[in-house]
This record gives C-alpha cells, sequence and structure tokens, in this order.
C-alpha cells in the first residue's frame, strides 16, 4: 500500500494531503507513533512489548527526545519527573490500539485520509510556496520522512475510530443523574473554625548556640560544599582569530568572476491568484477579473492569495507554462491542479539577468572573510586534536602552538562558583555547560581532556589543575538558615502537639470549640451558608473546603492542612435541597461527562494492555534514564 503511494501522481496527492495533518497537529501528539518505532531488537534493548510488537530504546528516543526537548529538559529530569513513564505507557497503549484496530478491520484508507484534510489544504501553504515545498520544510524541521508521517496520521485515526464510540457510550446523562448532582452542588453549610500557625503556637521557642551547633551535627550532610575543581585551559576562539583575517578588492572581484553564474537570474513573474474548489466560481471570477484588471477585486479574503515573485522551475507543471507564457496583466482562464481551481493574473514580468559587481560585492566579501575564517579555525582544531593524539601535555601544544593557558576556577560540577571567586568569561560558559562540567569531573589530576566546543565559535581542552574535596561548611557560616530550619521543625511539631491536644479535648467534651480557640490563643470565625465554590476568608485553600463538605459527622472536629498551619473546623450545619429542586449547571455536566468519557476510555486501554499481554520494561527505563546527567543521586 505505501508503496503505491509513493508513485507518481499518487505520492504527489498524499505529500499534499500530509501537509494539513502536520499543521493540524492531531491529537496534539500527531508524530507520537511513527513507521518503524515498533521494529524488533534485542531483548536486552527491548522498554516494552505489546503481543508480538517491541518498542526498543531507540524507538521510544526517537519519540521522546522531541517531547523532551519542548520541555527543556533532558532524558534524566524528564524520567525524574516522569514524562518518560507517561510517553511510554502512551505509546504502549496506541500500539495496542492499533493492534485492535487490525482485529476489528479498522482499517484507514489513503482515501480516508484525504477526505479528511482535503478542505484545510489550501489555507496552510505560504504565499507562492507550492505543496510539494511546503511539505518538505514542514517533514524537515520535524525531521520526519512520508512514511513515518503517513503511519503517524493513519495511527492518529485509528485511535479516534477507536476512541469516538466509548465517548459516545457515556454522553447521555440521565435527569436523575444531573438533579442528585445539583442537589450536591447546591449544598449550604455553615462553619466555625480557627488556625494554629507555626508562628501563633511557636512564638516563644527559642535556640541558643549550643543547641542550633548539635542539630547541625545532625544535619550537616545537607550543608556540604561539594568538590571543587580548577583547571588549566587552552582556548581557541573565533574573535581571536578575526583580526589576521585579511580580503582584498582583488580576492572579492575573483571570486566574483569565478562564481558569476551564481549571480544569473532566471526570468521571473509577479501573480496574484485566487483558489476555489468549484470550476464554475473560479470561471466567474476570471471573467470578472479580466473586467476589472484585479483579482482581489472581486473575490472574497479566504479565496485570495496576497501577490508574489515565482520561477518557472517553483511552480507545478500545469501552471508554469501557462504563466511563463502569458503577458504582463492577462488574467488566465482557471487551471486546475490537485488543490483546486487556479485563477491567476500576472502582475509583472521580471527578466532574467546578472547582478553586478557592486551589488553583491559586500556580500561576496562578507562570505569570503566567514569561509577563511572558518577554515583557518578547522585548522587549528586539528593542530590541538593531532598533538593531543599524540600525548602532549597541555604546556607542550601552548609552546608548538603559541596559545596561552588560562587559569579557571573553582567550579564544583553544578557549575557554581564561589561568590567571591575571581569569574571571567569562559568560565560562566563552562558554567552554563552541564554535560562538559560532568566530563571534566572525571578527570584525573593532572590529566587532559578532549578538545570541546564550549559555545558557538569558541573551543577549550582543560587539564585538571587541582581538586578541592567535599567538606563541611563553618557553622558560623550556615548559622543562619539552621536557626530557621530548626526553629520551623520546632514550631511545626508544637502546632503538631497543641491540635492533638485540642481535638482530644472538644471530643471528650472537656471543653467546648470555642474554649480550644480562646486558649490557643486566636479568633474563631464563622462562615454562614458557604458552598462548595465559596470564596470563604480564612480557608484559601479550595481542598480545604471541599474537606469540610465532604465530613458527614457534624459533631467531628475537622483537621485540615493549611499553607500556614493547621485549621480546625466544626460544621455547625448542612443544608440539602429536597428531590426535584437540583439541577446541575451546564459546564457541571459537561466536566462530568468529561471525566466519565476519560474513565471509560481509561478501563478500555487498560483491557486492550490485558489482553495483548503488554509488559513495560521499568528496570531497563530506569537503568537508561534514572541516574542524573550530573551524577548525582
Amino acid at each position: 500500500m505505501l508503496n503505491s503511494l509513493r508513485e507518481g501522481a499518487s505520492a504527489h496527492i498524499i505529500k499534499i494531503i500530509a501537509l494539513g495533518f502536520v499543521l493540524l497537529g492531531v491529537g496534539g501528539m500527531v508524530f507520537m507513533d511513527v513507521g518503524g518505532f515498533f521494529r524488533s531488537g534485542a531483548s536486552d534493548t527491548t522498554l516494552a512489548q505489546i503481543g508480538r510488537t517491541k518498542i526498543s530504546v531507540q524507538a521510544f528516543e526517537r519519540t521522546a527526545q522531541p517531547a523532551v526537548r519542548a520541555q527543556n529538559m533532558n532524558m534524566q529530569e524528564a524520567y525524574r519527573f516522569g514524562l518518560l513513564q507517561n510517553l511510554l505507557d502512551e505509546m504502549s497503549a496506541r500500539e495496542a490500539m492499533r493492534q485492535e484496530a487490525v482485529r476489528e478491520g479498522l482499517l484507514i484508507s489513503r482515501d480516508d485520509i484525504a477526505a479528511r484534510v482535503h478542505d484545510m489544504i489550501k489555507t496552510q501553504m505560504q504565499p507562492g510556496e507550492t505543496a510539494q515545498k511546503a511539505l518538505d520544510r514542514i517533514l524537515r524541521t520535524q525531521g520526519l520522512t512520508q512514511d513515518d508521517l503517513i503511519a503517524s496520521m493513519r495511527q492518529s485515526m485509528t485511535s479516534m475510530l477507536i476512541e469516538s464510540p466509548l465517548k459516545a457510550s457515556v454522553s447521555f446523562v440521565p435527569k436523575l443523574a444531573t438533579e442528585a448532582l445539583g442537589r450536591f452542588q447546591a449544598e449550604r453549610r455553615d462553619i466555625e473554625f480557627f488556625t494554629l500557625t507555626p508562628e501563633s503556637v511557636g512564638a516563644n521557642i527559642k535556640a541558643d548556640d549550643a543547641t542550633l551547633k548539635a542539630y547541625y551535627d545532625t544535619v550537616k550532610d545537607q550543608y556540604q560544599i561539594p568538590e571543587q575543581r580548577s583547571f588549566r585551559a587552552l582556548v581557541l576562539s573565533v574573535d581571536d582569530i578575526k583580526a589576521g583575517i585579511k580580503i582584498t578588492d582583488a580576492d572579492v572581484r575573483a571570486a566574483y568572476e569565478e562564481r558569476k553564474d551564481q549571480f544569473k537570474s532566471t526570468e521571473r513573474r509577479k501573480i496574484e491568484q485566487a483558489l476555489f474548489q468549484d470550476e464554475a466560481k473560479a470561471k466567474a471570477a476570471s471573467d470578472l477579473a479580466r473586467k476589472k484588471s484585479s483579482i482581489k477585486a472581486v473575490i472574497t479574503a479566504a479565496e485570495y492569495r496576497e501577490p508574489t515573485t515565482v520561477e518557472q522551475q517553483g511552480l507545478p507543471a500545469d501552471l508554469a507554462s501557462a504563466v511563463f507564457t502569458a503577458q504582463k496583466g492577462t488574467v488566465l482562464n482557471p487551471i486546475k491542479t490537485p488543490l483546486g481551481w487556479h485563477v491567476i493574473r500576472v502582475i509583472d514580468t521580471i527578466p532574467a539577468r546578472v547582478q553586478p559587481f557592486g551589488e553583491v560585492a559586500g556580500d561576496l566579501r562578507r562570505e569570503l572573510e566567514s569561509d577563511s575564517l572558518h577554515s583557518e579555525m578547522e585548522s587549528r582544531i586539528a593542530k590541538v586534536d593531532e598533538e593531543l593524539s599524540q600525548g602532549d601535555t597541555l604546556d607542550q601544544i601552548s609552546k608548538n602552538l603559541n596559545l596561552a593557558i588560562t587559569n579557571i576556577g573553582p567550579i564544583d560540577v553544578h557549575g557554581n562558583i564561589e561568590p567571591n571567586a575571581a569569574s571571567s568569561p569562559l568560565l560562566t560558559t563552562l558554567s552554563q555547560n552541564k554535560d562538559l562540567l560532568s566530563s571534566l569531573f572525571e578527570l584525573m589530576e593532572g590529566e587532559t581532556g578532549d578538545l570541546s566546543e564550549i559555545n558557538e565559535g569558541l573551543y577549550a581542552v582543560f587539564s585538571l589543575d587541582t581538586v578541592r574535596p567535599t567538606r563541611d561548611r563553618d557553622f558560623a557560616e550556615v548559622k543562619a538558615v539552621i536557626e530557621k530550619k530548626w526553629l520551623d521543625e520546632q514550631r511545626q511539631a508544637a502546632v503538631t502537639a497543641t491540635v492533638e491536644k485540642l481535638v482530644g479535648e472538644v471530643s471528650r467534651k472537656e471543653k467546648d470549640f470555642a474554649e480550644a480557640a480562646k486558649e490557643a490563643g486566636v479568633v474563631l470565625k464563622t462562615a454562614r451558608d458557604v458552598s462548595r465554590e465559596s470564596k470563604v476568608a480564612g480557608i484559601n485553600d479550595p481542598v480545604a473546603l471541599t474537606r469540610l463538605f465532604d465530613e458527614t459527622d457534624l459533631t467531628a472536629v475537622v483537621k485540615v492542612p493549611t499553607s500556614n498551619g493547621i485549621m480546625l473546623a466544626k460544621v455547625l450545619d448542612a443544608r440539602i435541597p429536597e428531590a426535584g429542586q437540583g439541577k446541575a449547571t451546564p459546564d457541571t455536566e459537561k466536566q462530568w461527562r468529561t471525566q466519565m468519557e476519560q474513565a471509560v476510555t481509561s478501563l478500555y486501554v487498560s483491557d486492550l494492555r490485558r489482553d495483548t499481554n503488554a509488559k513495560i520494561n521499568t528496570k531497563l527505563l530506569e537503568k537508561m534514564y534514572g541516574t542524573p546527567a550530573d551524577g548525582q543521586p
């Protein structure tokens, strides 16, 4: 099937159709599972298996890496945040649905794909851009092949075919259910509450130096200064080479004569056009445009394409011949292409020409300077690499190539530099290159690493000079931080103890709720006629309000953690409308229906995974990506 799509006019049509899918972004992850992703591999590289289909590490990374880069993460960070696990689960779910579609005979044909996107194609192309060029541009940007894209479209549409009936099965919400939901929403409660904070309960808690020093001894490993290293470096910089690059006028003239053919431009046409799906409308528009001498004046904005300048080889053959044989001002009869019926007016003809020397001399000089600069840079890089391969020391290379040695550091593996340490642009740049830093922290003292690109146009080779091992910080240096940590812990413990004491006393009826608030030294507040969506002063956390509405024992003291302490509350009264008096809001019904759709789909996918005996190799996933890039636990 796919081979037939690549041949002749069929391939051209499919490529045009594919463009619409790229720009539509079907399902939010149109490139999720493309052809070749589920190829078999060695068992030790299989991250997941669904039926007989395997997802290898290589296939997984091809999908995961673009998604991870979009989140500005590396693979290790994505693993720690659970993104890689989610992506692998998504890939296995889609493959399970694909296999189910095959069993059920749900196959997506080329015509199915064409019908879905045909009407959208005409709005996706840039002015003057052919469908083929637009497709090539999109595929190049995404790093995909045509086969990848076709497989992705087919799988996305297959998933939609399977999911649509599932969602339809829960689209109906019974009247009694909406009434019950409405009564649930309409419930009102009267509440009394007070909040205990670490500051209010632990205001009198203090610590002396002896206590803090003893506490510091138990947590000092959390405040250690990590290993720091200092390096000696030889630097190759494009900026250092620029001053020695000299391009003469004779050099520029010689280059112009040598490359004269590059400055020839072919004959071009400036055109405006409109695109129709109906031949009769196209014919009427062309007739009217001849009378008005303009296309824009006789059609709608949706059909019109702004004027653009084109070359003959840049147009489809059906258009190129007509456009480049027409005279200036001609409105052509409608011409049919796979995109529809084109009505074109030739605004101007631009003859072929050779750009004169004076017109291109400036650009040509800059090009020669750039070529010379990069050539010299590559030559120096090759010389440094050659001497490194011979085992020469940094001092020997410095002497042989007349390059100065720079001392930089200290710096830790995370890129941190001591505030009082002398900094430099090189050190700052190095601090931002975590991958290079990680490799430099594997060097032995006195060992020289490889020549590395640390920034665009900036290369360096580093030799490890000194190592300052991990060490404890002086107590005086961290006293303020330690005191805050100790106070936070002690005050939080005091809040917890006070809460347990008061809840116990109120529950045993040793004191009432108002007396408990008075003993704690805080203000007792009352909120009446509160709904689940109310904004109550003192209850700013929606989770706290939900917890209070979930309580069914109106005599209970409810403990609710808040952002700044613990709230104690009691429900004074709860009022729910009688049966038949409630009605859910449209937004609530929509939210409920969405949740039901998600639940049904999730259960269905879970059953599919069970039926296909889907297995996820979480141990391999952790082994591959569980170690952070900086090597820290």
